[in-house]
């Protein structure tokens, strides 16, 4: 998950370098010495996290709220993993590589368009969320790197991300770029359950600050369910205009 401003608002290549060419201070992610030597089995992992060290970011373990893993503060450059993974190397790994997602170059990061005349809160997050929902695409696919990676040099198994994803990374894409590949994950829905209460809380918070005043104030959807019942529900509520009175004209 990520959180910034920008994301509540409006919002690869693999490294080549041997582990020669990276020294192991430049990786160390201060979350013990199991995940720096995985981190050491991924040269994709090895290379963003020198990157991203170098660039001031800072690695650690931190209370999170409910179920969440993990969380990448774009603004303070923190990358936090729940304490509760901790004695759980593997599981920090697929977080670690997933926030790396959020964090790295190549993180994608969309851009979220203002509503449009009378558009109700609704619509406009049922517009937005795909686009929001991308971000969270690329960081899965660069753990299904990761994955691979570790695995192909003799490491274990950290954990595959949703079947989709790590099948269309397997198939490379099946034939897709990687931008279509995350249209595509994107655009399932049924992928949608777990990231809408994050990002749908945010989206609320930016729709309140800005368009209350021109569209009315956002209805919190906890659910994709309620998102898809309340579109429907406002599809079929058109207004009633009164009828136009017979004005004859001169003979």
């Amino acid at each position: 998950m990520t959180l910034s401003a920008a994301a509540a608002g409006i919002l690869l290549s693999v490294g080549g370098d041997s582990l020669n060419e990276v020294s192991t201070e430049e990786y160390l992610s201060g979350l013990g010495p199991t995940v720096d030597e995985y981190i050491a089995l991924s040269p994709f992992l090895r290379e963003e996290v020198a990157k991203l060290r170098a660039d001031g970011w800072f690695i650690a373990y931190t209370p999170l709220e409910g179920n969440m893993n993990g969380l990448t503060h774009w603004e303070q450059k923190k990358i936090l993993i729940s304490d509760n993974l901790k004695g759980n190397p593997e599981k920090i790994m697929a977080v670690l590589a997933h926030e790396v997602g959020h964090a790295y170059p190549g993180k994608y990061m969309g851009d979220i368009d203002p509503p449009v005349d009378s558009e109700s809160y609704a619509h406009w997050l049922e517009r937005s969320l795909p686009e929001l929902f991308q971000r969270e695409v690329e960081a899965e696919f660069v753990q299904a790197q990761v994955r691979h990676e570790i695995i192909e040099n003799g490491g274990p198994d950290i954990g595959a991300p949703h079947e989709l994803i790590t099948s269309l990374y397997e198939r490379q894409f099946s034939g897709f770029t990687r931008d279509q590949a995350r249209d595509f994950v994107a655009e399932a829905s049924h992928l949608w359950e777990d990231w809408l209460p994050f990002y749908e809380q945010h989206l609320r918070s930016y729709w309140d600050e800005n368009f209350t005043g021109s569209h009315g104030p956002s209805k919190e959807i906890s659910s994709l369910k309620e998102l898809e019942e309340q579109v429907a529900k406002e599809n079929t509520e058109l207004p009633e205009y009164p009828p136009v009175p017979y004005l004859p004209g001169p003979r």
